[in-house]
Parts: C-alpha cells; sequence; structure tokens
C-alpha cells in the first residue's frame, strides 16, 4: 500500500544516515523561507548615528516556527497536524535561520544585542555629553581667568605708564620753577635797561648764568619725557612744555643781549667819562701856562709857562689816545666832536709853547705873530667844546639804543609766549 509521503523520496529508516531531499522539497521549503523573511524587512538595526525608536515602537521580532511536513507545505497548510511528528514521518527542524543569506543572520543577531544595550548606550552617550561639556566649561573658565589676567595686566601697565608720565612731568614743572628765578630780575632790567644799578646788572647777570643750563638740562629731560605719554593730550602738554622752554631761553637770550650791550656802553661810557675828566684837568694846567706867560717878566717864568703848556698838551694827547681806543673798539660809536676838541687844544698848545720859545730866544715878533695863533685856535676849541654833550653817557648810550630796543622786543614777544604756555600747562595739570 503506498503511503501518502512516498513522493517526498525519504528513506524510511535514516536513523544514522544522512536524508535524501529532493530538489522540488528544496525548493518549497527556500520559498516558504524566503516569504517569511519578507515579515523582517523594515525592521532596521539600531545605530549609534541615528536616533532608535524607543522599544515599545518597535515590531517585536517573530519567534522561528518549527519545520512543517512536506505535504503540508505542498498543500498550503502551515500549522502542524498532531499525530505526525515522529522520527520516521518528519525532517528535523534545524537550528539555523530560515534565511539562506548570511548578513539575515548578522542584522538578527546585532538587532538582538543592540536591544539588550541601548539604555547602556544612551548612559554612555549622557556621560560623553557630560565630560565634553565640563572640558567645554574647563576651557571657557581658563580662557576667562586667562583674559581677566591680561586685562588687569594690561589696566596695571597703564596706570603705571600714566604714574611715571606724571613724575617726569611734574618734574619737567618743577625745573621751570627752579629757572624762573632769574625772571623778576630780567624783569626789572628790561623795563629800564640804561637806568640800572651795576648791582641789579650783577645779580641778573648770575641769574641767568645759573638758569640756562636748567633749561637745557630741561630739553634733555623733554625729550625723554615723549616716550611716557599715554594719551594725546600728554603729547599736548608736552608741545606746550617745549613752548615754554624755548619762550624763556629767547627772554634769557634777549635778556643777557641787552645786558650785555648796556654793560659795553657803560664800559665805554665811563672810559670816555674817565678821559673827560682828564681833559679838564689838562685844561686847568693850560689856563694857568696862558697867565703865568702873559705876567711874565724874566727868563724863568717864561721857562715856567713854557713847561706847563707841554705838560697840558700831554694830558690831552694822552686823553685823545684813549677815547681814540674807544672809538676803534665800537665803530658805531659817535666820538668825533671829542677828537676835534682835543685836537683843536693840543693845536692851541703848540701855539703857546712856540711863544714861549720866541720869548725866549729875543724874537718878539715871532713871539707876537705865535701867540695871536694860540689865541685864535683857542676860541676854536672853546667853540667845539659847545657840541660836547655834558655827559659821555649819553652820546654812547645812543650808539646802542637801537640794539638795546631790539632785544627788549624779543623779550617782550618771548614773554607772551611764555605766558600762554604756562596757562595751558596749568590747565593741563589741574585735569
Amino acid at each position: 500500500m503506498s503511503n501518502a509521503f512516498d513522493h517526498l523520496h525519504i528513506k524510511r529508516h535514516t536513523r544514522g544516515s544522512s536524508n535524501e531531499l529532493s530538489f522540488d522539497v528544496l525548493d518549497a521549503a527556500r520559498d516558504a523561507s524566503e516569504s517569511k523573511s519578507k515579515r523582517y524587512r523594515g525592521i532596521r538595526t539600531p545605530s549609534v548615528f541615528r536616533p532608535t525608536r524607543p522599544i515599545e515602537d518597535r515590531q517585536a521580532i517573530p519567534q522561528q516556527e518549527p519545520l512543517i511536513s512536506v505535504e503540508d507545505a505542498e498543500s498550503g497548510n502551515e500549522e502542524p497536524q498532531e499525530g505526525l511528528v515522529g522520527q520516521d514521518n518528519f525532517v528535523e527542524a534545524p537550528a539555523m535561520p530560515l534565511s539562506t543569506t548570511p548578513s539575515a543572520g548578522r542584522d538578527h543577531m546585532a538587532r538582538g544585542k543592540s536591544a539588550l544595550s541601548e539604555e547602556e548606550e544612551v548612559a554612555r552617550r549622557k556621560q560623553r555629553r557630560r565630560y565634553r561639556l565640563i572640558i567645554i566649561w574647563a576651557f571657557v573658565t581658563i580662557a576667562a581667568i586667562a583674559a581677566v589676567l591680561v586685562a588687569a595686566y594690561t589696566w596695571y601697565q597703564h596706570n603705571e605708564k600714566i604714574e611715571l608720565f606724571q613724575t617726569h612731568f611734574n618734574g619737567l614743572v618743577d625745573k621751570f620753577v627752579e629757572a624762573d628765578a632769574s625772571v623778576p630780575l630780567m624783569e626789572a632790567f628790561m623795563n629800564n635797561p640804561f637806568g640800572s644799578s651795576e648791582e641789579d646788572r650783577t645779580a641778573l647777570r648770575e641769574a641767568t648764568k645759573n638758569s640756562k643750563p636748567i633749561l637745557d638740562q630741561l630739553s634733555a629731560d623733554l625729550a625723554n619725557a615723549h616716550q611716557y605719554a599715554v594719551t594725546e593730550e600728554d603729547e599736548l602738554a608736552l608741545e606746550q612744555v617745549e613752548t615754554a622752554r624755548s619762550a624763556r631761553s629767547t627772554m634769557m637770550t634777549a635778556a643777557s643781549n641787552a645786558l650785555e650791550a648796556v654793560e659795553a656802553a657803560v664800559a665805554q661810557s665811563s672810559e670816555v667819562n674817565t678821559a673827560w675828566h682828564s681833559v679838564l684837568g689838562a685844561d686847568e694846567v693850560a689856563r694857568s701856562a696862558a697867565v703865568l706867560a702873559n705876567s711874565a717878566d724874566n727868563e724863568d717864568q717864561v721857562k715856567q709857562s713854557r713847561d706847563q703848556s707841554k705838560d697840558a698838551q700831554d694830558k690831552l694827547k694822552s686823553v685823545k689816545a684813549s677815547i681814540e681806543k674807544v672809538a676803534k673798539e665800537r665803530p658805531d660809536l659817535d666820538l668825533s666832536v671829542y677828537i676835534a676838541y682835543l685836537d683843536k687844544r693840543i693845536e692851541s698848545l703848540d701855539h703857546a709853547i712856540a711863544t714861549s720859545d720866541a720869548l725866549l730866544a729875543g724874537d718878539r715878533e715871532k713871539a707876537a705873530s705865535e701867540n695871536e695863533a694860540y689865541n685864535r685856535t683857542d676860541e676854536e676849541a672853546a667853540a667845539l667844546a659847545q657840541g660836547i654833550p655834558l655827559s659821555s653817557e649819553e652820546a654812547v648810550e645812543s650808539t646802542y639804543e637801537e640794539t638795546v630796543k631790539a632785544c627788549v622786543a624779543d623779550y617782550r614777544e618771548a614773554r607772551e609766549k611764555t605766558v600762554d604756555s604756562d596757562l595751558l600747562i596749568r590747565q593741563y595739570m589741574k585735569e
């Protein structure tokens, strides 16, 4: 009697030997496996690079079903039938996945592993985010501290530079105060240069001598102070300091030049005055000789008159030499009226001496002629004396007057600049 499973071509007694399946059975089993594997398409393996769906949203992975009989497979009945299970009637269900594709097994294992370790993966990601946040905050904190330290150091350096500049600037102002000790003396002198006393001129000379080195040092300090300037206002203040220093230097130069001119005028006037006093003495001697010559009645008196005339003439020649020296030292000083007068007086004394010599020789005609020439030249000398100033200072001062006026004008102009610059410096220091 034929069996229902004869068409499977399975040996009845397969214990200890391999089952022999026909190609039709293998094809049927493959088709059944592929139809079941379609259920799992669309289920993706969890990935750490994209978010996964919660476990409860996923489809449950179907469990493997046991193999059915070949007859049920051919008839489409996939439910196992009771009483058909046995070694002689059914093929043993394999332990491998139904799909013959190698990647299908690996995907199944990966899905299982991912499902089991998903909570651990979430915890691991959170921990990594915490670590990243800690590192970021650490870097931010370090950067903030570094920025604060740099800002504090910059602020300290800025304040230190400001204090250093103020120290140098105050030092410049202190030098101004020290150099200005000569200003009151300059003011008094420049208001009346020729009327100053010798004591005032001596004090001014010493004051300007002491102040000039201070201004020179101030110039060097000013050049050094520029490197410590912080703001534009600092630079402008230093420019005003330079203007004030330059103006003070101009004031001292003008005062020194005026002082030099006045002292030269005083010295030359003194020489002329001294020489002129000698003229007066020589004139007295000459007048005495003329009186003695007019009253002489013997040879001794005539000789005495001649000797006095020679003495007066020598004095006048000495005065003339002194005045010519002054005129040579100062070509623009007009002393010609003095020299002309002295020349005329010396000439008249020549005639007086000649008169005495003619009387001693007994030549009364020549004596009368020489005496007449003496009287004429003496009158001419007296006329020249009318044009001589009472004091030589006027003549000398008139020569230096233009020079001194120019110095005074320069001093006044520089003084105005000094006042303006000092005002701006004071305003800067108040700020």
